[in-house]
């Protein structure tokens, strides 16, 4: 906590790099991992939606109880 305080006046233990420049370089140091995510995730969607369909035309097949 003490250096968050002589940081504001003196300027030692600022931080060099921006916020929004150290999560671009985030996102591109776990770009593959990012993109294998979302493809596993589009194809869990996929799945749900084909399932929810196939659940819906089977609903058809019973009689009104």
């Amino acid at each position: 906590m003490t250096d968050a305080n002589t940081c504001a006046t003196t300027g030692v233990n600022a931080y060099s790099q921006g916020c929004y420049d150290r999560l671009i370089d985030i996102l591109a140091q776990y770009k593959t991992y990012i993109i294998i995510g979302g493809v596993i995730v589009g194809v869990v969607e996929i799945l749900a939606i084909l399932f929810a369909i196939l659940l819906y035309c089977r609903k058809k097949d019973y009689e009104p109880l």
